[in-house]
């Protein structure tokens, strides 16, 4: 059986099984919760899964529950520099999202929103960069717990 959980459990597992980088399931960074090795960034990637949302059309006799839904998630990659934080995500993160297929999903698309953000401390020196990408799936629920 799908359901939202199980859903956003496997691509996360997905996405993480396909990066050579770490993967966190958290929000965007800032000059505070940045992470870093030994006081250096270190590439890695920050996953964000949304509630799902209805798309139009494809609904379902047997009820709301079996309509089309569009399962969204955000996506950033943080790095030192601006050319190795594109690269991660237009690279290796890129085709992870597009590889991932499960039962009851469509294909993943890539969805408007995302870019270049610099990660600064207080006094205004860039410590990092993150590049943002969003993207969604169609998947049918056929159980919510």
């Amino acid at each position: 059986m799908l359901n939202v959980v199980e859903l956003q459990d496997n691509l996360i597992a997905w996405i993480d099984s396909q990066l050579s980088i770490k993967l966190y399931e958290e929000g965007v960074p800032d000059a505070r919760t940045l992470k870093k090795v030994k006081g250096q960034v270190e590439p890695y990637a920050a996953i964000q899964p949304g509630m799902p949302q209805r798309r139009g059309g494809g609904t379902g006799f047997a009820g709301v529950r079996y309509n089309d839904y569009t399962f969204p998630f955000q996506s950033q990659v943080i790095a030192a520099n601006p050319t190795q934080a594109r690269k991660i995500a237009c690279g290796e993160l890129f085709n992870a999202a597009l590889g991932f297929s499960q039962d009851w999903t469509g294909e993943m698309e890539q969805r408007p929103g995302g870019q270049m953000f610099s990660i600064t401390t207080s006094n205004g020196a860039t410590e990092a960069y993150q590049y943002a990408t969003s993207w969604g799936f169609t998947g049918q629920l056929t159980e919510i717990p």
